[in-house]
């Protein structure tokens, strides 16, 4: 017992420290790109330099959420120690270059990792070991968003399996109150995202007709992703010779689809355009872009993640469908987040408890209805599968 409440603590303790500097420190990349915009013609170099890690490690330096969720599901070996620094250095190196990617993906596989390193000290059993990585899971996730209750759910809800006791929930839950206590007494720059006290919408015929269709427009854009992610991944796949050359390829096409359209606001997070697209109408195609360079940029081997990208896109995609019905966009803005976000990482419970914790409990009618309806519209394709 004294054994387990120790690693819950040195858990919590190492993901939120490891996670807050992983966060403090992506800032400052991602201003150093916004003052020096030229960082952006390092996108081919850097896309190459990722390749030859990639290449170099092998399956061994895998650099994923599917690895954790392997371990997790068939518990083989401690993750190496190169994992967290080489998802770390990859990351800051995709935003220092200004590839269209999230950091949130990289805080839980970062965390995992840190965690996971505990089992190299002690001999758990493959129980005690599950629940130090699920603990990693719940507190990245938790205290890169700045949501305790989301990340303990995130945790149980991503390994899709049953059976685990309260014992486990109790340590999962301590570890990631702990992580993003330490979060937000640290500078950490979460989302701030509007609050609502009651989300109302008009009952104009034009409002309600477009709440009802918003879940079918939302489905379609996670359909969109998985479909641009599966071509880009193909045709990067016929590049001859070995990931440094596919990562040089990948990140040339995005070079010059930044450089041959006005696209500045689709580089790196994109978080203003995602903040902005509460207060004012975003274009209709600001999702769409979004999500395809989003898709090539992580097919080409670039790190981060899709949670911001995803946000980004559910955001624009709600704002602008207020914006053709002539409503307020901000409650859809927020049902976009949430939902697409939910139907592709297919955590539908997890985004309910996330979209109250963003956005206020005046949300939770419309997100329910919303996160559940887009995730049985969206199909069956998930971003955390399992490592092949």
């Amino acid at each position: 017992m004294r054994r387990r409440i120790l690693l819950t603590l040195l858990a919590g303790i190492l993901s939120g420290f490891s996670v807050s500097f992983f966060l403090i420190t992506l800032d400052l990349v991602v201003e150093l790109h916004q003052r020096h915009p030229g960082t952006l013609y390092s996108l081919p170099v850097i896309g190459a330099l990722l390749g030859l890690i990639h290449r170099f490690y092998g399956k061994s330096g895998k650099t994923d959420t599917g690895l954790i969720l392997e371990e997790i599901h068939s518990p083989t070996a401690a993750l190496p120690l190169r994992f967290a620094p080489l998802v770390y250095l990859s990351t800051l190196f995709t935003q220092f270059a200004g590839g269209s990617a999230g950091r949130e993906g990289a805080a839980v596989q970062i965390s995992a990792s840190v965690c996971d390193q505990l089992s190299h000290r002690r001999s758990l059993d493959p129980a005690e070991r599950k629940t130090l990585l699920i603990s990693g899971v719940s507190a990245g996730f938790g205290a890169a968003i700045g949501a305790p209750f989301a990340g303990i759910l995130f945790g149980f809800e991503v390994i899709r399996r049953h059976g685990l006791n309260i014992r486990s929930f109790l340590h999962v839950s301590t570890a990631t109150m702990i992580a993003v206590l330490i979060a937000r007494i640290l500078p950490v720059n979460h989302l701030l995202l509007p609050h609502f006290g009651i989300a109302g919408i008009s009952s104009r015929p034009a409002a309600l007709i477009t709440l009802a269709l918003s879940p079918a427009v939302f489905a379609l854009l996670v359909r969109v992703f998985f479909a641009a992610n599966h071509a880009f991944v193909s045709l990067l796949g016929r590049v001859p010779g070995n990931p440094v050359f596919r990562g040089f390829a990948g990140g040339t096409l995005l070079l010059l689809l930044f450089s041959w359209q006005p696209l500045d606001a689709y580089q790196g997070l994109g978080i203003e355009g995602l903040i902005e697209s509460f207060h004012s109408a975003a274009a209709p195609s600001a999702p769409v872009l979004k999500l395809l360079l989003t898709a090539l940029t992580l097919a080409a081997g670039f790190k981060g993640g899709e949670f911001v990208p995803l946000f980004f896109a559910g955001a624009t995609a709600g704002s602008a469908l207020g914006g053709i019905a002539g409503i307020d966009p901000s409650v859809l803005a927020a049902l976009g987040c949430v939902s697409v976000f939910g139907a592709a990482a297919k955590t539908p419970f997890t985004c309910m408890v996330l979209a109250v914790e963003l956005f206020g409990i005046g949300i939770a009618p419309f997100a329910v209805t919303g996160i559940l309806l887009t995730s049985l519209l969206s199909g069956k394709k998930s971003l955390y599968t399992r490592s092949s």
